[in-house]
């Protein structure tokens, strides 16, 4: 079976809202400080120069909701991050020191994680759920187990390519996706919905299709990631 045509959607929540999303669709304007007052942090994210480079657009009803302690606020942060992949190095157990956050060095100097201090610090940023710099530099295994998100899908150790796009239809973007790289769960990304006919995802990797990486990357669930795909899937929002 061919698992580039095969991880198709097998029925989509209204939820994922950015079906076929494309620059046109898309005027963004930074949150106003008096409605938001974290917006100084997030103001950074919307300059021009980051929408030419952005890979992954937020819809204008996720803008107009664009919100302190939700997954499209974290998604703002990634958006920025993956537009300044040129100074991002994957460096595996990197970012794990709850007194220093790798994502927030001078633009001058290069930016050292692996892929579950990636979405660690994220969700420190986006202070979703009351996120500490400890939970931050937690590792796969403790992201999957975190009390704080909350679990959608809890994989499956064998599963086909038709179980598989079931289960991955159940995602909405800013959820956490976990892959057996490797090893069992040694890898997490952000998912970031069905675009173009895939469904797509953030994360921080060294290796994909056995081509040597090092950055952040957004992928589709074709042939490499699909078959590593192990159905985890936890929401940082409650649904």
């Amino acid at each position: 079976m061919d698992i580039v045509k095969s991880l198709t959607p097998v029925e989509l929540s209204t939820q994922q809202g950015t079906q076929n999303t494309t620059k046109s669709d898309l005027i963004v304007q930074p949150v106003s400080p008096d409605k938001n007052p974290q917006a100084s942090i997030l103001q950074f994210s919307y300059s021009d120069d980051f929408i030419q480079n952005s890979t992954f657009y937020l819809t204008d009803d996720q803008i107009s909701e664009l919100s302190y302690g939700t997954s499209n606020y974290m998604l703002a942060y990634a958006n920025y991050y993956l537009s300044q992949n040129s100074r991002i190095e994957y460096v595996h157990s990197k970012g794990h020191d709850p007194k220093f956050n790798p994502l927030q060095v001078p633009t001058t100097k290069m930016i050292q994680i692996d892929n579950s201090s990636f979405v660690g610090w994220l969700c420190y940023q986006a202070n979703i759920n009351n996120w500490t710099s400890e939970d931050a530099c937690g590792n796969v295994e403790d992201l999957l187990n975190s009390q704080k998100l909350f679990t959608i899908s809890t994989g499956e150790k064998t599963m086909t390519i038709t179980e598989k796009s079931s289960i991955i239809a159940k995602a909405t973007i800013g959820d956490l996706v976990f892959f057996d790289t490797h090893k069992k769960n040694g890898s997490v990304g952000i998912f970031t919905g069905y675009r173009n006919g895939n469904y797509n995802f953030i994360i921080a990797t060294g290796v994909s299709n056995n081509i040597t990486r090092s950055g952040i990357y957004e992928f589709q669930f074709t042939d490499y990631w699909a078959q590593r795909f192990n159905g985890g899937i936890r929401a940082v929002i409650a649904r």
